[in-house]
């Protein structure tokens, strides 16, 4: 089965609720986690709604989203936004 999750986590609640489970799993699952996210196009709105609700909760996970292949311009990054304490 296909379920396409991005008609709801779009939407501006869909993207709280989402936000809300995401964060209170990785918070059970994985206390120490520092950051949220995936390949980009599917992990987008998912990192970005858990960093939101994460934020607003006073326990800041930061987003970031990895290319299937390097950009062609600018920097040329792999991975964009913040994956350490360090950055």
């Amino acid at each position: 089965f296909y379920i396409d999750c991005k008609k709801t986590v779009l939407t501006a609640e869909g993207h709280w609720l989402v936000g809300r489970l995401l964060f209170a799993a990785i918070v059970r699952e994985s206390p120490d986690a520092i950051a949220v996210g995936g390949l980009t196009m599917g992990a987008d709105p998912l990192a970005s709604s858990v960093s939101l609700v994460s934020h607003l909760a006073e326990r800041p996970l930061h987003a970031f989203l990895v290319r299937k292949e390097p950009k062609g311009h600018g920097t040329g990054q792999w991975i964009e936004g913040k994956t350490s304490l360090a950055e």
